[in-house]
Formats: structure tokens, sequence, C-alpha cells
């Protein structure tokens, strides 16, 4: 997967953001060219990537963000394939972990790869972009924490929360909507909730991923497992009508009779899916991450510390940075001893906690 940041310009300041925030300070906004996407998604297509997510900073408020989508609609020449109704056709099916993940596979292959999507706060609509999507077969994810705005506010600072719904309800009259939500310690008993709160936003499928802040991860650890079991327990009966993914750090279940229970439910457990997430820069680079600047670095925590940087795809082809894959350039991790030099440590401790 590559992740590609197309402007670093932002309209909202979320508490847990490691991106910049341009508004309201001195620094430069960046936005590489047209020119630019489309070179780096030919570089990144050659190398068999199979999923490309532009995010920012609010990709949404680039000026040109329809002609970004057109161009790589023309480059890559395939017809619209009505994806909301694909997946809505495969959500019906009521399938079990495994075949569901080879059905969404074959979507996605009849896409082409790389998949795109544009990643949003949800904070603002346009029906050419929306149209634009769609011609395109992109997938929207929109970013959404609670089901009010109390508590989404809470963390997601400058958007509104009705605008956030309303858009969101808009883009997925045409589109394949996803909603990313990020599991706190003050959200994770609304788990439950913000999955039927989706449903009826319109969305196809919902991912809850954790925040592994150091120091308030481990708290609630278990309250996440619970809540996954739940799902997972009553996913039979409930006959989900939209796809959940939970991400779960590997290491909090490695070696656990609870990773084998879990797998266990989810051959049983219809619509539910969980990413069983590493540390994927540490051996090798699994995932690409592109700042707004070109600086290439193997996690999106680490971005914006040159230190850390493998190159410039402004400089380099990244096919030569690819090649390199020298985690030990930017961070040296003893797993032997739980130890992480690298400064995402302090928030995801590499999943080593």
């Amino acid at each position: 997967m590559a992740v590609f940041d197309i402007t670093n310009y932002c309209n909202t300041s979320c508490t847990y953001c490691n991106r910049k925030n341009i508004s309201g300070t001195g620094n430069l906004r960046q936005e590489p060219s047209i020119d630019t996407i489309i070179d780096i998604h030919e570089q990144l297509k050659a190398l068999g990537v199979e999923h490309l997510a532009l995010q920012g900073g609010e990709p949404l408020l680039r000026k040109d963000i329809v002609s970004v989508i057109q161009q790589i609609r023309k480059l890559r020449g395939k017809p619209y394939l009505d994806l909301k109704s694909r997946w809505d056709a495969l959500i019906s099916k009521q399938l079990t972990h495994n075949r569901l993940q080879v059905m969404c596979y074959q979507i996605l292959k009849d896409i082409g790869f790389p998949i795109m999507s544009i990643t949003t706060n949800g904070t603002y609509y346009s029906k050419d972009i929306e149209q634009a999507l769609f011609n395109a077969n992109f997938h929207l994810e929109v970013s959404l924490d609670a089901c009010e705005e109390q508590l989404n506010c809470q963390f997601r600072k400058g958007g509104s929360f009705d605008l956030i719904t309303d858009t969101i309800t808009k883009y997925a009259r045409m589109l394949p909507v996803i909603m990313n939500t990020t599991v706190y310690k003050e959200n994770v008993s609304q788990i439950d909730k913000l999955i039927s709160f989706a449903h009826k936003l319109g969305c196809i499928h919902i991912v809850l991923n954790p925040l592994r802040t150091a120091g308030t991860y481990a708290d609630w650890t278990d309250d996440y497992l619970t809540q996954i079991n739940k799902i997972l327990d009553t996913a039979e009966q409930r006959n989900l009508t939209i796809l959940v993914e939970f991400i779960l750090p590997m290491n909090r279940v490695a070696g656990t009779n609870a990773l084998d229970e879990l797998k266990h439910k989810l051959r049983k457990a219809s619509n539910v899916m969980i990413q069983f997430y590493k540390c994927q820069a540490y051996k090798n680079m699994e995932s690409i991450y592109i700042g707004s600047d070109l600086e290439v670095y193997g996690c999106p925590w680490i971005a914006g510390f040159k230190k850390y940087s493998i190159g410039n795809v402004g400089k380099q082809p990244i096919s030569e940075l690819w090649e390199l894959k020298c985690i030990g350039k930017f961070c040296n991790t003893n797993h032997e001893d739980n130890k992480l030099d690298c400064t995402a440590a302090d928030n995801c401790r590499g999943n080593l906690l």
C-alpha cells in the first residue's frame, strides 16, 4: 500500500493527527503538481502497489482536485463499474471472513490496481467531485469517531458534526464510502452504535482503528477486545448490512488463546474482518508514505522528520528507494529488548507494548 499526501493544507485540527496543519501558520502550502501525481501513480503501478490512498491535509480542498481525479481516470482507461452496487451485492451475501476476503479482492481486481481512494475529513461536498470520483472508480474514506457532536469534536477539532454527517450521506448516494473511526478510551464502548450509525449514513464499510498512544492504550485494550468479541458473537444473528473491519495490533494477541479464539469466531461471523496489524517498517517496507514535499518514509508516524526520510521522489525514482528497504536508516528496532529508537515510538511503540 502507498499513501500520498497531495496537499499539506487542512481546515481542521485533530488532536491526534501527526500531519502538519498549516492553517493559520506561516508554513508554505505544499501541493504536488498534477503531472507529479500522475508520474508517482505510474511508478507505484509499475512496482505492483495494490492500493494508493490520496490523503493530506484535506485533499478535497485542492482547487484542481477534479482535474487530478479526471487525469487519473484518463490514464487508467477503466469504465466506471458502479462500485457501490457491487459492494452492496457482496454485503447481502453475508459471507464469512475467508470467503469475504476472496470476494473483496475480486472486486478490487476488477477495478484494476492500484485501487484508488481519497481520505477526507468530510467538511466539503461538491457534486463535481462526487461525479469525478464515481467515473474514476474511487473509494471515499471519511473520518468520524462518534455518533454525536460533543464526543466527536473532543478530538476532531474544526469540523461541524452535522456538516460531516450530511457530507457522508450525500457522497454515499453514489460512491462506496468507508467510515474511518479512531477508537480511544472515550468511544470504545460505542463501537456497536458506531457500526449502526455508519450504516444509517449509507457507508458500505467501517474501519475501526485503535489510537496507539503510549500511556493511554494499554489501560483500555481489554475493552477493545471485549467489543470485538461482542460483534463477532452476534454477527451471525444480526445479519450485518455493512462491512466491519477491526484493526488489531498483532502484539496484543500473539501467542495467546485470544488469537485462536478470534480466528475461530471469524469463521462463523459474516461481514466482519480483522486486520492483525504489525509494524510494516521495521524489517522491510510493506507500505510506503510520500509526503506533500515528496519525502518518502516507511511509516506515516515519522513523516516530517527529515532524518527518517529514505529519499525524495522528486530526486530519485521510487523503485530505487523501494529496493533500499533501509529501515535501519531511520529506525533501530530490537525486538528482543522491546526497544524502538524511532520518533514514532512515543505513539505506536512499533506495536511492541
